[in-house]
């Protein structure tokens, strides 16, 4: 099919739209990506696992994209909304922050207005402009991201490969073996909030990369083998996910609070560490310059 596509459109780029189902027994992103130009993850369904669901979408050499971003309706068991518009502006926010913090190229909303129409009761509510025409807290999401990366896209070039590489079991998920999918998924939970350390992951099904440090749902003692590997690491108890991503001149550090109360963590900038506050619920993006380690660019 790529083939056909590319023969009646050369320039046109060809990926497969896919959910979260490619993290479980649909055509997985590991696996289908040497057929595609870029692989993509719509984050839909799995809220509390995003950065697992994008890091799994991403594999090495090829761009990943968060396609459509947004959020369905959940109502409480009286039928209103679960959620506030803040608290839903608050998860937009964390889900754009984690397409970067696993390495995705960007991120786009899905929709730009809501569809009344639409005969799907979970569906008829996703988009920036309500049907008055009025905008939903959800928009002060773009110009927060759009903002930091126009001032941060003159420092930002390629950045440093992973060091650590977590083994997804995928053969262990297609048998649908109970836990399989759970177990990556807390792994990355736990790496990435109380080490600081987002790492790549590649299916079990890939080949693995050569010179890095290979984790899996059975290593025990995380501290100990990071730090004899000589990892870098941010610790922190908090329930905020930290990602550095090393470029040649610039360090871009991503923070994401999964909690609603303001949070301090502490991260490591060229040996010094800084103190970062995180607002409640949402996401903070620092670029530092590698040299001075003075801050370039921040969202609030």
């Amino acid at each position: 099919m790529c083939d056909v596509i590319r023969s009646v459109a050369p320039g046109a780029l060809v990926t497969l739209g896919q959910d979260e189902g490619g993290t479980s027994t649909r055509s997985s992103q590991q696996l289908h990506a040497d057929a595609v130009d870029y692989t993509s993850m719509h984050p839909w369904w799995n809220n509390d696992d995003v950065l697992s669901s994008g890091l799994f979408a991403k594999v090495p050499d090829k761009p990943m994209l968060f396609e459509e971003v947004g959020l369905m309706r959940l109502e409480d068991k009286n039928g209103w909304p679960a959620r506030s518009p803040e608290v839903a502006a608050q998860m937009i926010d964390r889900k754009f922050a984690y397409a970067f913090a696993a390495r995705g190229a960007g991120a786009v909303e899905w929709a730009w207005n809501i569809n009344p129409y639409m005969p799907v009761d979970n569906e008829s509510v996703i988009g920036f402009f309500r049907p008055d025409g009025t905008a939903k807290p959800e928009l002060d999401v773009i110009a927060k991201f759009s903002n930091f990366f126009r001032d941060a896209a003159p420092w930002l070039d390629d950045f440093a490969p992973d060091r650590v590489v977590v083994t997804i079991p995928q053969s262990r998920i297609f048998k649908e073996e109970p836990n399989a999918i759970e177990s990556f998924r807390k792994l990355i939970h736990v790496l990435s909030e109380r080490f600081g350390v987002v790492p790549m992951a590649i299916s079990d099904l890939r080949p693995k990369p050569d010179g890095r440090l290979i984790i899996d749902e059975k290593t025990t003692d995380l501290q100990k083998v990071l730090a004899d590997a000589h990892i870098p690491t941010n610790p922190g108890n908090d329930g905020v996910a930290v990602r550095l991503l090393e470029a040649p001149r610039a360090i871009l550090a991503i923070l994401i609070n999964e909690t609603q109360a303001e949070v301090q963590r502490t991260v490591n900038i060229n040996g010094r560490a800084v103190d970062v506050s995180v607002p409640a619920g949402r996401s903070r993006l620092i670029l530092f310059d590698r040299a001075t380690g003075n801050v370039i660019v921040e969202t609030p």
